[in-house]
This record gives C-alpha cells, sequence and structure tokens, in this order.
C-alpha cells in the first residue's frame, strides 16, 4: 500500500483535530439544552404549550455553522414570549430556539440562572 505524501497526512489531521473539536463543542453544548434546537418561525411558535413555566434559549447559526445561544430567558407563558421575540428579536439572524418546561417558578429561576452563567449569552446583561 502507497503511503500518502507528508503534506496529505498533515491535511488529513488538521481536519481529524477539526472534526473532534466541533464534536467536543457540540456535546458539550447538547448537554445543556435537554432537547434539539428549535426552528424559529411563526408556525413552530404557535405550536408551543402557554400554559407553563418554561426556560427558553434564542440562537443563531455562526459563521462556522455552529448554533450559539445568545439570549436565555424564561416564561410562564412561552408562546407569547416567542412571539415577542420573534417581532421584536433583541438582535439580527436568530433562527433557532431551545425550551424546557419546569413544574416550579422556582425551577425556572435556577435554570435561567445556570444557562446564562454557563452559555454567557451576548443579549443577557442582568445575571452576567
Amino acid at each position: 500500500m502507497e503511503e500518502l505524501p507528508n503534506c496529505w497526512a498533515n491535511n488529513k489531521r488538521t481536519t481529524t483535530m477539526t472534526l473532534l473539536r466541533s464534536q467536543i463543542l457540540e456535546r458539550r453544548y447538547n448537554t445543556i439544552f435537554k432537547f434539539q434546537a428549535n426552528s424559529f418561525d411563526a408556525w413552530t411558535i404557535a405550536s408551543q404549550r402557554n400554559d407553563q413555566f418554561a426556560v427558553y434559549g434564542l440562537a443563531v447559526r455562526n459563521l462556522l455553522g455552529q448554533i450559539t445561544v445568545v439570549y436565555v430567558g424564561k416564561s410562564k407563558t412561552l408562546r407569547d414570549r416567542l412571539n415577542y421575540w420573534f417581532n421584536n428579536p433583541p438582535g439580527p439572524g436568530i433562527a433557532y430556539f431551545y425550551s424546557e418546561a419546569y413544574p416550579t417558578a422556582a425551577d425556572m429561576d435556577t435554570v435561567e440562572e445556570r444557562l446564562i452563567q454557563q452559555l454567557q449569552p451576548i443579549y443577557n446583561t442582568l445575571l452576567k
């Protein structure tokens, strides 16, 4: 079997390292929210329940193709809050959102604070 030229071996190593780094970042990010990202559009927002405590994250896709959370919030009426942000976005390019329901307001407050500290979203200023 013929060996690869050294420049190809280095390129393969670089590609492998980039792929591994991307997988590690995705794994780290996916452990923060329990569910997959939802598309930030009117139809998806309309399908959300409106009668539960929820923590949500608004996200954009960055230049590397990774999804980055830019705002974390909480709401007692998720659909109404998402509609508000859909019509008045906190920043450009918001295309995804994450949401998780919680049984009590205290749980919701704790999780929101933890997510803001972990993710450090650029549009959150109060709890940084």
